[in-house]
């Protein structure tokens, strides 16, 4: 039956960090939860696969504690538990709601992270898309957006530019979502400089959802209270975008 969506689930408990212990803890708690509050069929599969997610986290953490660097080991790894955070995030949501979902989802940004900052590429986006957007969603502070901005900025950097190629894929349209992401940070961060990179990288790398997003921003310029240096870096986007000789 369907959980109440009141139900404090262990991930709550405590703020996620890069740090693979931590990362780790919550799958332990997230165990133990499942096993307190019911058995079934389908809990069974997902115990399975924290099991699993658990063992690929501890084969990860030689590579946290020294100086050693194997891309294409942590790669592998990382694209493993990064796919199995999406099976665990559908079974669990299955019974206890879209609210538990996403915060199973919400691991895969510090894991990306992670995986990022010890050389691996990233190769399965759409979880890690979707804790971005439900921490940009979240995000208040200039300083928590800044931090969250630089973030995003590494992972694109470490996406594995062979998936983007086709355009129909899974990972094309999360590559989309995330830079416009990127533009919709560095907006609320007002911070001109986070700005103009997330403006030239949507142009450059999805002139399709450009017009759109610059007409959107520019709407909220004027509907709200923002400094004039930051809607003058936004009016000067949708002014190219929405030249005739720039529209697709």
């Amino acid at each position: 039956p369907q959980k109440n969506n009141n139900t404090v689930t262990p991930l709550k408990k405590q703020q996620l960090t890069t740090s693979l212990s931590t990362i780790q803890q919550h799958f332990i708690d997230l165990n133990s939860y499942l096993a307190d509050s019911r058995q079934t069929k389908n809990d069974e599969v997902v115990k399975h696969n924290i099991q699993q997610i658990l063992a690929n986290i501890e084969s990860l953490k030689p590579y946290e504690e020294t100086q050693q660097h194997n891309p294409q080991f942590i790669t592998s790894v990382g694209d493993q538990c990064l796919q199995t955070i999406i099976k665990i995030a559908n079974d669990v949501g299955k019974t206890d709601g879209v609210q538990t979902k996403r915060e199973i989802e919400h691991i895969a940004l510090p894991l990306a992270v992670w995986l990022c900052q010890h050389g691996a590429e990233i190769h399965t986006l759409k979880p890690v898309v979707n804790a971005i957007a439900q921490t940009t969603n979240k995000a208040q502070k200039t300083i928590t957006l800044e931090r969250l901005f630089n973030q995003v900025s590494t992972i694109l950097q470490h996406v594995n530019s062979t998936l983007l190629e086709l355009s129909d894929n899974d990972n094309k349209k999360a590559w989309r979502v995330l830079l416009v992401n990127h533009g919709i940070i560095a907006t609320r961060a007002q911070n001109t400089a986070f700005m103009e990179t997330a403006y030239q990288n949507l142009s450059d790398n999805s002139p399709e959802d450009a017009p759109k997003f610059f007409e959107q921003g520019m709407a909220q310029m004027l509907k709200m209270t923002y400094p004039e240096h930051v809607k003058s870096v936004v009016e000067k986007y949708f002014l190219k975008w929405r030249e005739p000789s720039t529209l697709h």
